[in-house]
């Protein structure tokens, strides 16, 4: 029926979510690390390019360092891949009452308030990821969503 379909879909975009998350992880904290030095305005640049970022980051804070931000990250697009993918199903079955196929507009206001719903939802997580990713010094997530609660 209709709910397993979306117990379904929201199964498959969670795998798919976390298998994404896993494979570029590392990039997620190499690109955080080279936008907060470049907003930083640092006269030492630490870190240079993707590679040497990636070298960097290991050799200072071991393969661990590039997987900081990891579990956030899964907390995200665990339920965020399924809430996307369970909510495009959902809205794209209510345009197609009666067989009719959706049009190329229904189309896009499905996959764009689909979107805006996960992003909303999920900005708290996605503020604790950027932080941790960023080399903020958070023993854990739950440290760092009550560091960031108190303050």
């Amino acid at each position: 029926g209709g709910m397993s379909r979306a117990v379904v879909h929201m199964a498959a975009g969670g795998i798919a979510g976390a298998l994404s998350a896993l494979i570029t992880q590392p990039f997620e904290v190499v690109k955080t690390r080279l936008i907060d030095q470049a907003s930083r305005s640092l006269s030492h640049v630490h870190y240079s390019g993707t590679l040497g970022t990636l070298r960097t980051i290991r050799v200072e804070e071991g393969a661990r360092g590039l997987f900081r931000g990891l579990v956030p990250t899964l907390f995200r697009v665990i339920p965020g891949a399924g809430l996307y993918f369970t909510t495009i199903h959902t809205l794209r079955s209510a345009t197609q009452k009666n067989g009719k196929t959706p049009t190329p507009f229904q189309n896009m206001m499905v996959g764009g308030a689909s979107r805006a719903l996960v992003t909303a939802v999920l900005v708290p997580i996605t503020v604790v990821k950027t932080r941790m990713e960023a080399g903020t010094s958070y023993t854990s997530t739950y440290h760092a969503l009550r560091s960031i609660a108190a303050h």
